[in-house]
């Protein structure tokens, strides 16, 4: 019988498969001689000392890199060495180097803050891959599941160490990494540097320094990023942006500071940007800075283009990094060296890390990871909670100063007048200021988080900072519903308008109340309380509220319950107010101005008509044509427009001292004067002073002479005027100081356990996007008039006269006094806000105006001129152009005393952008009525509700607001105009999208390095100046360390000086329609930088671009008769001439971390995802194994379990998960007519989903076995321990196990210790836990092992199951009791404590042989045959190969293991590598010798009884002298080979009986016959009733026995014993030895008689002879009885 089908189990004995075999132990199949052999044995490749190997990659050219960890349980875990070593078997002695074994404790000596252990365990079992680059060097790469998955350049950590023997280089043992000596880096995670995802460890700590001349620069805004790169060029994620850096146009000493302003993008500047880094990671040889420049674009420009133009990437040349040279390095950029232009994705997509990988696996030169965990989520939330935020100021004393002397506001300032303050520091017109001290808006809403650098340099999520809890003050809560209960109309009114909905913190200023008992929030902080009506904390751990500094020491499971926030609602930072302690304006009042002296002029007003009532003492009457007369010198040649007439008035003689009687001189000179049909344009004229008023040195004079009258009919003979002393110079420096608003954070307290992941944090704030803001703009406001008269006369489509008068509101520049409105009140307005009318961004959420500031201005008078021709509609037109300049001088607080005095809700719809130039009809927006903004600005119209209005301001007007024609030069005229200064709200319940869907930016505040340790809490910080230490929270204590203690800034507000112009050109015939123009400057808040304005010709003059004079003149049509034809002025407000870099309020956005996801998601682990590198360029010099790309993943389905393995196999990608296995699509090819292929797939494996190559609802061919599975030509093999199923993929999947030994698996590959309740499969079979199943693949005798290893209980742990010992006093159970927990996956036994008298439960470590002995089994498999080959006599815990030698490594994994003893009382220490197949040694495994067992079924006739006398065997015996891994040639002639045997059938069995030469056995033929075996079964006796008749047709007897008759009791019978023949346990069956009776005497040992005979031929291999079995006969007759 030849033997060719396998080791087969799952048959009876008497249907075993011919050629098949019943049993073998250690038995190779030698298929070219067609023969069943012993197998060779192992020994010693290299030794490893007091190692365990954990992992091994073998390469294809013969290098193994082996993974190891210290053995000695002795040692902690936290001290044991990890080793990685290259064991080279390219020569016939394998040579073993390390690569890299650093001294854990020696280090921790030295640098003890430096982390260079690769903390390898033994319960992780490493599992890796390699590559060879395109220099020739090997690179490994592996992972266990455990710590980061990591690579390391094997080549090149090998040259650093023999460069270092040679005395080449002064680093670069195998304790430092690539050369560098842990003593000499600032990188506490050194050992990271070997991460596959790479590690940047200390991040650059990056500040602008100077924008410096000697550039090419363009105007812009510019970001600075840094990222590190290594010697194989790659590159880390860009770990920090700085920015952004403003780069205008003019010089950075350019005077006075008022020229530094801004500029159309893409102007050429001539200048550079200087930065300085420090804690800079010299681990890493390059430094890669990158510059992104955002642009304005053209217009004309496409969508594509405009986007490629607005953000540029330039990578600038790599910065080589000195070793161990940690900063400051200055980095400059000049737009003129080298670069390399890249995109922006480089910049702000990252490519991924990971902190555990669980599988690897490499395809077509890309890497590929499965079931993935890496979480952005440090778990800080419930801390973050715990933060206090208040504010602080960073203060401006001088703020933007101003000279305002006439030169300057009419010229500006030139070479020969430099300004007298030019200080850019004091405002934000300094690039240092807008870097460092970008503020917040007062009483507006911020959100704010914290986020975490990591170790690796990438960000963790930002997590929420609450805002504060609401107080009661005031004896009001703060988020109580606003009452009716003893307010005002005003507040009864605020009440409906917002239907409800009004809390007191909506409108209130607590921010500087005293809260009162009953608050949890004991101090206000100086802020406001904000409080979403419609978002709620979730109801997670997340959101309890836990003081790190109490909670983590005392253990706390769920923080303060009474602070908890879950369920409550989401709260944000509500900054103060102006009315709170930090206003803008702390010194609200600028230094006065001083008016220098002049001579007088008079200014007088002719009577006219409409003046009938005028009388004697009332000298204001402002109605007439105004006149000027220069006392003095005369000064000819100087116009004023005079309404619809020119004339020129040159100077006459006035008295100084006007009294009654007084003549004065007028000249009149109307050379082209054309007034109803003529009039003497040349005459001298003569009034008489008629009243004198010498405190307002007002006078009413009469005409005496000059025919006054007769001139021009429409005039009377009287008039009124007043002497008037104008200030030709004015002195003084306008300023005040403003405080920028920024805060700081208390109680900023880190746990240890968080601390030890990060290296720092920063801090962000949600960016306040337009409907995000509760504050839309800020500015002063016009109070519109409301007038009554002939609108519609004056329009072009209206008729010449006798128009119908109608009510319209009149958008006058100016203010004026208080009785030229309505009921001495103002209602509608017009609103000038920078950004809203640059933007003209949506105010429809308007609905209320808060009071900042009554802001009084300097006035000065503007200088006249007027048309140069007529109207030919005259009466509505006149030539003057009236005009005045007011730069904000106080600001004081609005009136008080309320709580919602401040706030005045706008009416109805009464929001709206007011075009330049038009007549509106608000009626439909409830302004009721048109409003006249002819020639005007554009503008936005507002109007509160009558209840609403705010009392107008008393301002007395009767000698300001116009210029007269011939005035030689602008005047100053001291503090006349008055206004409110408002911020535009919208009413809102809600701030922000969600708080985990912000897009955020950050402030540019961050803690990094040592200034971590500040914050720390559960440890301690020493006072390096006396050396004393305290408890780490001591500096985080109320009062001590803040974060951001000197501010934390970086918001989205700037404080500027506003410059602005309102124009204004009446259209009604019952008014003086001279133009009106006024110009402004005062101080608001904004989110532009309104410094950085700039002009592009007269239609865009701004103040102080240009100076008053031309703002006031700017675009006024001076050479054009006004007609309605479109010539009409600039609107200087429109939006198309408001020129502003919109870069210049850009925020640093560019790689903001990401808000805390707030659903119950898993966040920390990807089960089912897959990653894989960029593809590989075997000729580059960049390891794109390592540059993971953000998108490039796919996630498998969830419903099939976990990823716990990928594999490559036929050129495709196979993911095996729990339930079922996948395999890619993309890369199908199909045959062609010629036989050839051609690929039709997509080439991309990731572009279709993958298919499970058997599709059932409930999964088939799953796996949790990740060890288990291996790859050969043959097929992919592996095992489901669930289903008890091993399988092979070749085409398709097939169940290896129904190839006979589908019972044998079923009972044996689950763990023995499921019978006692584990519950969790374990895959692990190295180290200490010992339990898992792993496979290798044996090339030389085509064969698959697969080994599995476990723990099997003791007595002792069985008896501990049972439980049912007596339960001591005191104790709950009986002492030795044990149970299984899922968590942590271990027995626990009862046990008493280390106190008397204490007990609890405890775990049982794996290893522990009072409970656990070894178990496991190995088994071969002929893939190529499919058929099942051996058991083995080994149970290695790490397989791995060379191409020419199979190698196992055994170690000791017993947990009471030392370096000096095995688990098997030995002293032999089998942490080492073995070689396999070496035949000088058969049998002999671990340097413990083991048998060969062959055991099989002679069934012969199986149907027919026989009696068995002998067999005989076909063998050839050799022996292998030279003790290599080759069958030797010396055959050795008479020896049987085998040297025992038993035989047994169903009842019988034989001792295992001795083989010996010419006893038993001879050779006959060539074969060996072997004879005389008996049965040697133990025989009982037993008693039965038997029948001995009569024998009838259903009774047949007793079954087994063959005597028939009557009943006959109590006969004894002797028969074969009740015990198994066999014991099975595992890989072994053994003969039960209390089967046999070896003393059993000859007459009673029989002949075997039986359908079947089974034989066991056994080796001892004591004789290292190699056997071959050929063939086995038997010979047997027929038994007749």
């Amino acid at each position: 019988m030849k033997f060719l089908k396998g080791l087969i189990k799952d048959t009876g004995y008497v249907d075993q498969p011919e050629g098949s075999w019943r049993h073998a132990n250690n038995i190779l199949i030698e298929k070219i001689k067609g023969a069943i052999t012993n197998e060779g044995g192992n020994a010693t490749f290299v030794g490893l000392g007091n190692y365990t190997v954990i992992g091994a990659i073998s390469t294809t050219d013969d290098r193994i890199i082996v993974f190891s960890v210290e053995t000695d349980i002795a040692i902690p875990i936290a001290d044991r060495r990890s080793a990685v070593i290259l064991v080279d078997a390219r020569a016939d002695v394998p040579v073993q180097q390390t690569v890299f074994n650093p001294d854990i404790v020696g280090w921790r000596a030295n640098v003890p803050k430096i982390d260079v252990n690769l903390k390898f365990s033994p319960d992780s079992p490493i599992l890796g891959t390699y590559k060879i680059n395109g220099k020739g060097e090997l690179i490994a790469y592996w992972t266990d599941d455990f710590n980061p998955p990591r690579c390391l350049n094997i080549t090149r950590q090998l040259k650093w160490i023999s460069d270092y023997a040679a005395g080449i280089t002064v680093t670069g043992t195998h304790e430092h990494i690539y050369g560098v000596n842990p003593m000499h880096t600032n990188n506490k995670n050194y050992i990271d540097r070997l991460n596959l995802f790479p590690h940047a460890g200390p991040v650059p700590h990056v500040e602008f320094k100077t924008i410096n001349s000697g550039g090419s620069l363009l105007t812009a805004s510019y970001f600075l990023a840094l990222a590190y790169v290594d010697v194989d060029n790659v590159q880390t994620n860009f770990v920090t942006v700085d920015g952004p850096i403003n780069i205008v146009e003019d010089s950075e000493s350019v005077s006075p500071i008022e020229r530094y302003d801004g500029a159309p993008p893409k102007s050429q500047t001539g200048k550079s940007i200087s930065w300085e880094a420090t804690n800079i990671n010299t681990d890493y040889e390059y430094l890669r800075p990158v510059v992104l420049r955002r642009m304005g674009v053209d217009s004309e420009l496409t969508a594509d283009a405009a986007a490629y133009e607005s953000e540029k990437v330039f990578q600038l040349n790599d910065i080589p990094l000195g070793y161990g040279e940690t900063g400051p390095l200055t980095l400059t950029f000049t737009g003129l060296e080298g670069y390399v232009e890249t995109s922006t994705n480089d910049i702000i997509i990252d490519t991924v890390s990971y902190s555990k990988v669980k599988t690897l696996a490499q395809l077509d030169g890309t890497i590929y990871g499965g079931n993935l965990a890496g979480t952005q989520d440090v778990g800080y939330q419930k801390y973050a909670n715990f933060i206090k935020l208040e504010p602080t100021i960073k203060m401006f004393q001088e703020f933007d100063p101003y000279e305002p002397i006439l030169d300057n506001l009419q010229y500006g300032y030139n070479d020969e007048q430099p300004s007298v303050s030019n200080a850019r520091d004091k405002g934000y017109r300094d690039i240092m200021n807008t870097y460092k001290y970008k503020g917040y808006m007062r009483d507006e809403v911020y959100a704010f988080y914290i986020a975490f650098i990591l170790n690796d340099g990438s960000m963790s999520f930002a997590y929420h900072i609450p805002g504060r809890s609401a107080c009661i003050i005031g004896g009001k809560w703060e988020n109580e519903f606003v009452k009716e209960v003893g307010i005002d109309a005003l507040d009864k009114y605020i009440i409906g308008e917002f239907s409800g909905q009004s809390k007191y913190f909506h409108f209130g200023e607590f921010s500087d109340g005293t809260p009162q008992p009953g608050a949890y929030q004991q101090d206000t902080r100086n802020m406001n309380y904000w409080e979403n009506a419609s978002e709620s904390y979730p109801n997670t751990p997340n959101y309890e509220y836990w003081d790190a500094s109490v909670d983590t020491i005392n253990n706390t499971t769920s923080g303060n319950n009474s602070r908890n926030m879950q369920g409550n609602p989401v709260r944000h930072h509500h900054f103060c107010s102006n009315r709170g302690t930090y206003p803008t304006i702390t010194h609200l009042s600028s230094p006065a101005l001083t008016a220098g002296t002049a001579s007088k002029d008079f200014k007088f007003y002719f009577k006219d008509v409409d003046c009938r009532s005028y009388p004697d003492n009332n000298l204001d009457c402002d109605y007439g044509r105004l006149e000027e007369v220069n006392c003095g010198v005369p000064v000819v040649g100087k116009n004023l427009c005079m309404g619809s007439t020119t004339c020129c008035a040159q100077g006459g003689i006035c008295a100084t001292s006007p009294s009654p009687g007084t003549l004065i001189n007028v000249k009149w000179d109307l050379p082209d004067c054309v007034y109803g049909g003529g009039c003497n344009c040349s005459q001298n004229a003569t009034a008489e002073v008629l009243q004198s008023n010498t405190s307002t040195q007002k006078v009413h004079v009469k005409w005496n002479s000059g025919g006054v009258g007769s001139m021009w009919a429409g005039f009377g003979p009287e008039g009124a005027g007043y002497w008037h002393a104008p200030a030709t110079t004015v002195s003084g420096v306008i300023h005040h100081t403003v405080q920028a608003l920024g805060f700081q954070l208390e109680d900023l307290k880190i746990p240890q356990e968080i601390a030890k992941k990060v290296q720092g944090f920063r801090i962000y704030r949600a960016k306040r996007k337009h409907g995000d803001r509760r504050i839309l703009g800020q500015n002063n406001v016009i109070p519109m008039r409301r007038l009554n008269s002939e609108l519609d006369d004056c329009r072009p489509a209206g008729p010449s006269s006798g128009g119908h008068t109608e009510k319209f509101w009149a958008t006058f520049p100016y203010a004026t006094n208080s009785d030229s409105y309505t009921a001495d009140h103002y209602t509608h307005f017009t609103f000038h806000d920078f950004y809203l009318l640059r933007s003209k961004s949506s105010i429809a959420a308007a609905t209320h105006l808060t009071l900042e500031y009554v802001t009084d201005f300097y006035s000065f008078k503007g200088y006249g001129f007027q048309h140069k021709g007529l109207d030919t509609n005259d009466h509505c037109f006149k030539s003057e152009i009236k005009n005045n300049f007011h730069i904000g001088a106080n600001y004081y607080p609005p009136p008080g005393g309320r709580l919602l005095k401040h706030v005045r809700p706008l009416k109805e719809r009464c929001r709206t952008y007011l075009q330049g130039d038009s007549i509106f009809d608000g009626t439909s927006l409830g302004f009721g009525g048109l409003i006249s903004n002819f020639q005007g600005e554009t503008s936005i119209a507002l109007a509160v509700h009558p209840e609403a209005a705010l009392p107008a301001r008393d301002i007395d007007y009767t000698t300001f607001g116009s210029a007269v024609i011939g005035s030689g030069n602008m005047s100053y005229e001291g503090v006349e105009e008055e206004l409110y200064m408002v911020n535009l709200h919208a009413f809102k319940t809600d701030m922000y999208n969600s708080i985990d869907t912000q897009e955020l930016v950050w402030t540019g505040y961050e803690v990094m390095g040592g200034d971590l340790d500040n914050f720390v809490v559960g440890g301690t910080w020493m006072n390096e100046s006396t050396g004393i230490s305290f408890p780490a929270d001591f500096r985080t204590a109320r009062g001590g360390l803040k974060a951001g203690s000197l501010g934390i800034f970086g918001g989205d507000t700037y404080i500027c000086r506003h410059g602005w112009r309102s124009t204004f050109k009446p259209t009604f015939t019952a008014w003086s329609s001279f133009n009106y123009i006024s110009g402004y400057y005062n101080i608001v808040e904004s989110t532009d930088n309104i410094n950085f304005r700039h002009m592009e010709g007269e239609d865009s003059s701004y103040f102080p671009g240009a100076s008053a004079l031309s703002l006031l003149k700017a675009g006024v049509k001076l050479n054009q008769p006004h007609k309605h034809d479109g010539q009409v002025n600039t609107d200087l407000t429109d939006k198309k001439n408001m020129r502003y870099n919109t870069n210049y309020s850009q925020e640093n956005d560019v790689r903001p971390a990401f808000p805390l996801p707030t659903k119950n998601i898993n966040i920390d682990s990807f089960p089912t995802r897959t990653h894989r590198s960029a593809k590989s360029d075997p000729g580059g010099m960049v390891d794109n194994f390592r540059i993971f790309l953000a998108n490039d993943f796919k996630d498998l389905p969830k419903n099939r379990g976990e990823l716990w393995r990928i594999l490559s196999f036929n050129n495709l990608l196979y993911f095996h998960m729990e339930d079922t296995i996948m395999k890619t699509q993309g890369k199908q090819t199909m045959t062609m007519k010629d036989g050839s292929e051609a690929f039709v797939g997509s080439g991309d494996i990731f572009a279709q989903d993958p298919t499970e190559l058997v599709q059932t609802d409930e999964g088939y061919g799953g796996t949790r076995n990740q060890w288990a599975g291996i790859v050969t030509r043959y097929g992919y093999f592996f095992i489901d321990s669930r289903s008890s199923k091993v399988f092979l993929i070749q085409d398709n999947i097939e169940d290896i196990t129904t190839l006979g030994m589908e019972n044998w698996f079923q009972e044996n590959l689950p763990f023995a210790l499921r019978e006692y309740g584990m519950t969790v499969e374990l895959d692990n079979p190295t180290g200490m836990v010992g339990m898992g199943y792993h496979s290798a693949w044996d090339a030389k005798h085509q064969r698959i092992l697969l080994t599995k290893r476990e723990w099997i209980p003791t007595q002792t742990f069985i008896d501990g199951c049972n439980c049912n010992a007596v339960i001591p006093v005191g104790a709950s159970y009986p002492l030795g009791c044990i149970r299984y927990s899922e968590t942590p996956n271990l027995f626990e036994v009862y046990r008493e404590g280390k106190q008397v008298g204490t007990f609890d439960w405890y775990d049982i470590p794996w290893g522990d042989l009072k409970y656990y002995k070894n178990g496991g089994w190995t088994i071969s498999f002929n893939p190529a045959s499919k058929v099942w080959i051996s058991f083995h006599d080994y149970v290695p815990s790490l397989w791995t190969s060379t191409s020419r030698a199979l190698l196992s490594i055994m170690q000791n994994n017993a947990s009471t293991v030392t370096s000096s003893s095995t688990s098997d009382g030995t002293h032999i220490n089998r942490n080492q590598i073995w070689e396999h197949n070496i035949n000088a040694t058969p049998g002999t495994f671990y340097e413990f010798r083991h048998s060969s067992n062959f055991e099989f079924i002679d069934n012969t006739a199986k149907n027919k009884t026989k009696v068995y006398s002998s067999l005989s065997y076909l063998t050839d015996v050799s022996i292998d002298s030279n003790a290599d891994d080759s069958y030797g040639t010396a055959f050795i002639e008479n020896v049987p080979g085998f040297t025992s045997f038993f035989v047994y059938n169903t009842h019988q069995i034989s001792s295992e009986i001795d083989i010996e030469y010419m006893m038993n056995v001879r050779k006959i033929d060539n074969e060996w016959k072997l004879n005389r075996f008996r049965d040697m079964s133990l025989l009982s006796s037993q008693t039965h009733p038997i029948h001995v008749g009569p024998f009838t047709s259903n009774n047949y007897g007793v079954p087994n026995l063959n005597v028939a008759g009557t009943i006959t009791n109590n006969v004894e019978l002797t028969t074969a014993h009740i015990n198994t023949m066999f014991n099975h346990q595992g890989m072994f069956k053994t003969i039960n030895p209390s089967f046999i009776d070896l003393f059993k005497p000859w007459h009673q040992q029989r002949h075997f008689t039986d359908k079947f005979l089974g034989i066991r031929l056994i080796c001892s291999n004591n004789q290292n002879n190699l056997v071959n079995l050929y063939s086995v006969n038997t010979t047997a007759r027929e038994s007749h009885r």
